[in-house]
């Protein structure tokens, strides 16, 4: 039967749409979706009457009517993330929820700066898309399981679909053109900064690290960096990568591992670092000199028991035996830029030493852990009386962050070298000091009010980039 059978005019289209609309405003569902379907039979090549027209489908609880509204907008405009995001929502009201994820990875796909999806994405996967933080920590913070459900492999998948738009190359300019020479020790340095510069305390690391012997791969999340800068840098790198801030760290050693083609048939080690550390405080090179491949295939500057045990990102040295192996090409060849920072921090900082242990790759670290944890003291009754009686508040405080250790350890609560050992740390000749330590002291150190007499005590070091770089971040705190 044609539209003419059934009393429909193409004329009328406007009448339709206008009742449509004015129903929709009403909250008057069912007459909404009868104007809207004579409007389709009209022109069904309306994208966004189908999309309404699921709409009011869908508040009258038609949620299989709905979704088939939904996918016929699709079909009309596939890359329209509105779409797709309506079409995760008719999903979820069915308990569909392993499709839904699918429609809201599409939707992040197809504008990645949209928060709906994200939210979703973030409910249905406990990964933080769209950076909500703490706020939201009920929603997505992770919970402990104690056996793999599909939330958990669907949050695995989720990060691969809306990934995949991320897997063309990030990289913006590359310098020099054409073949990069390299020595057979490479460092691989991560920088970031949201002002787009190359700030001082980040150009000194760099220095040290070409005093150190090695051949520097200055890698940038910043897409772009003033000419003052690239002029600074030139004389002390290598290889200058610019790239989009997709990934993160990790992200960014991937694509510049590709670039330079690493390892090479000269390669001897590869260092990966990045500017989240204030330092180096010490001469790198003696510190590179302690490392024994014959020991260990992949070492990091420090190791870390939380969550489960990993060697820190910030630091990290291959060898030619974790170059080489499976493991090494499995873990950077598989890896995804995923905007997610908890998904990288899990995945890909926490995960990469078990994906080497499980390769066969020997980990270790240069300050290890239980070392460390030999340098506290033991508990005296008599001093720690007189600490209390000597009524300074800096001494008080050394002494309670130091019982704080030490119950730490006799609870087997594993703690983070970087934080709550950091005097430990720079006291056995650690180079370096976390910028978060003292940007926000995350995990709520006492003693860190002493950080520049202890860094005095062991290095000679000018303070001065690290105290301007202080006055840039720090916001309603001094220390």
């Amino acid at each position: 039967m044609h539209m003419a059978d059934r009393g429909i005019k193409a004329a009328d289209l406007p009448k339709y749409l206008d009742a449509g609309n004015a129903a929709n405003a009403a909250r008057n569902w069912k007459l909404c979706q009868e104007n809207y379907a004579l409007a389709l039979q009209i022109d069904p090549g309306l994208a966004s009457i189908w999309v309404q027209y699921g709409h009011a489908l869908k508040e009258q609880g038609f949620h299989k009517d709905a979704e088939a509204a939904y996918r016929r907008a699709i079909e009309l405009v596939p890359d329209s993330a509105d779409n797709w995001l309506q079409l995760g929502h008719a999903l979820k009201l069915q308990g569909r929820l392993k499709n839904a994820l699918t429609a809201y990875a599409r939707a992040y796909e197809a504008d990645p700066t949209a928060r709906d999806p994200q939210i979703e994405l973030a409910h249905l996967t406990r990964i933080d898309f769209a950076g909500l933080g703490p706020a939201r920590s009920d929603v997505l913070a992770p919970k402990p399981e104690h056996h793999r459900n599909w939330r958990q492999t669907a949050a695995l998948l989720v990060a691969r679909i809306v990934s995949l738009r991320h897997q063309r190359n990030q990289i913006r300019t590359v310098w020099p053109e054409g073949d990069i020479a390299l020595g057979p020790r490479v460092g691989v340095f991560v920088h970031f900064d949201p002002d787009e510069k190359l700030q001082d305390f980040a150009y000194n690391y760099l220095c040290a690290l070409h005093d150190a012997g090695l051949s520097i791969a200055f890698v940038s999340n910043c897409a772009t960096l003033p000419d003052s800068d690239l002029a600074r840098l030139r004389p002390v790198c290598a290889a200058i990568i610019l790239r989009n801030n997709i990934g993160y760290d990790f992200g960014a050693a991937r694509d510049a591992l590709r670039v330079l083609n690493l390892p090479r048939a000269n390669t001897e080690f590869v260092v990966l670092a990045n500017d989240s550390v204030y330092g180096p405080l010490q001469p790198l090179g003696p510190i590179l000199d302690r490392i024994d491949f014959g020991q260990a295939d992949l070492w990091g500057a420090t190791d870390n028991w939380q969550h489960r045990y990993h060697l820190q990102s910030y630091f990290l040295v291959a060898g030619r035996r974790a170059l080489e192996s499976a493991a090494w090409k499995r873990f950077w060849g598989d890896m995804r830029l995923v905007q997610s920072r908890d998904y990288v921090i899990q995945r890909y900082e926490i995960g990469m030493t078990a994906a080497m242990l499980r390769g066969g790759v020997r980990c270790a670290a240069i300050w290890d852990y239980r070392t460390l944890l030999r340098q506290i003291p033991p508990a005296d009754q008599r001093a720690d009386l007189d600490v209390i009686a000597s009524a300074d508040p800096a001494e008080d405080m050394r002494r309670g962050h130091l019982a704080r250790i030490r119950n730490n350890i006799v609870a087997h609560t594993p703690m983070n070298p970087t934080g709550e050992l950091w005097r430990q740390l720079l006291l056995a000749g650690f180079p370096f000091i976390k910028r978060e330590l003292l940007r926000s002291n995350p995990a709520r150190v006492a003693d860190l009010a002493d950080w520049r007499d202890v860094v005095a005590q062991t290095s000679a070091v000018d303070l001065g980039p690290i105290e301007q770089q202080l006055r840039r971040e720090l916001r309603d705190r001094a220390i």
